[in-house]
């Protein structure tokens, strides 16, 4: 899965200099910086090196919002406006392992780390420096007193909102003035998210998601990877039930209610979910799916319920997934001990109908 880094921090703590590092010297990895429109003034010394801004008139970004409604980011700082639009994040995700962009506003931080959490890994990264160290480093690149003084006390407006960050959600790199040391950390960072140091034996679904994957499946991983990239992972909800005549109506039923919430329903006899060709394939295919749904349906002769349904929604449940469990009422035998508050009992269609209604309600899709 690839990576955004947000790249937050108070003025002067090195956010350019972060951005000019990546660029500059890391080009033996996968990394691209979205590029801003703002409408502030170009400061000093800022025309004779690169940025990763593109200055623009106010009316000439009201322009670009209204070209781009409902499909840009933007954000005030400093009485000046910043921007970049979604596609062109987007666009960065799906073909760079690495994106960077500063973004000085931590609703903006927020809302992109939800609406891209499926998709890559979204990091905050906080820079800090003494406020000492700052007005050097400020001072080093020719700003007066004056200006100083105006973007240390805008500062002020950055340390609450890093304090009411949960540790857990930022990664905070401490600048000393040291370039040498700031960009050790900087490149220990890319080590820690690059590709090359995956586990081979685990699939990353996304930051908070990744599941350990079973010897035979190891060699299929990056299938795994590609198929969830067809079909995403948060829209397939894998189906276990013995497929058979009688439970045809059932079938249809759930296939047409997933597919009216914009959920795929997901069986692994389907040629488009052959991802292994053997016996492994059916987990394989729940590796891919974010939920399940397992039916307990009434016994053929001499059987109390499919043993295969059982394996599987077990190893659902060993990912934690949020499973629907439907037992028939005429059968007597639960399966592996499912206490009575995991599963839901039906006798007719239209209790069934009801269940699963009320489940896919319950996820809040």
């Amino acid at each position: 899965m690839n990576k955004i880094f947000l790249i937050d921090g108070a003025a002067g703590t090195g956010k350019s200099d972060l951005i000019n590092f990546v660029k500059t010297y890391l080009d033996n990895y996968d990394i691209n910086v979205i590029s801003k429109f703002t409408t502030r003034e170009v400061r000093l010394k800022e025309e004779a090196k690169e940025t990763e801004l593109t200055f623009i008139s106010e009316q000439q970004f009201k322009k670009w919002e209204m070209e781009n409604k409902g499909q840009c980011y933007t954000y005030p700082y400093g009485g000046k406006k910043y921007g970049f639009s979604k596609s062109t994040l987007m666009e960065s995700v799906k073909n760079h392992e690495f994106t960077f962009v500063i973004i000085r506003n931590k609703a903006l931080i927020d809302r992109i780390q939800e609406e891209f959490k499926e998709i890559a890994y979204v990091i905050h990264i906080f820079i800090y420096t003494d406020e000492g160290l700052a007005t050097k480093r400020l001072r080093k690149e020719g700003f007066d007193r004056q200006a100083i003084d105006f973007r240390l006390k805008r500062n002020e407006m950055v340390w609450p909102d890093y304090v009411d960050t949960p540790d857990e959600n930022v990664i905070t790199i401490i600048n000393n003035s040291n370039k040498s040391d700031f960009h050790k950390k900087i490149l220990h960072l890319i080590k820690k998210y690059s590709r090359k140091n995956e586990a081979g034996n685990v699939l990353y679904i996304n930051p908070s998601i990744k599941n350990e994957l079973i010897v035979p499946l190891v060699g299929y991983k990056d299938k795994l990877q590609r198929q969830m990239e067809r079909y995403p992972y948060e829209k397939n909800v894998f189906i276990m039930m013995k497929f058979r005549d009688n439970n045809l109506d059932f079938y249809k039923f759930i296939k047409r209610e997933l597919e009216r919430r914009g959920l795929n329903c997901v069986r692994a006899d389907e040629a488009e979910w052959n991802i292994t060709n053997d016996v492994y394939n059916p987990l394989a295919v729940l590796y891919c799916c974010k939920y399940g749904i397992a039916l307990f349906d009434e016994p053929e002769e001499k059987s109390h319920y499919n043993p295969n349904v059982a394996y599987e929604l077990g190893i659902m449940h060993y990912q934690r997934k949020d499973c629907l469990i439907l037992r028939h009422s005429s059968l007597s035998e639960v399966p592996f001990d499912l206490i009575k508050n995991l599963y839901v009992t039906y006798s007719e269609k239209y209790q069934f109908e009801s269940i699963l209604d009320s489940w896919l309600t319950s996820l809040d899709l």
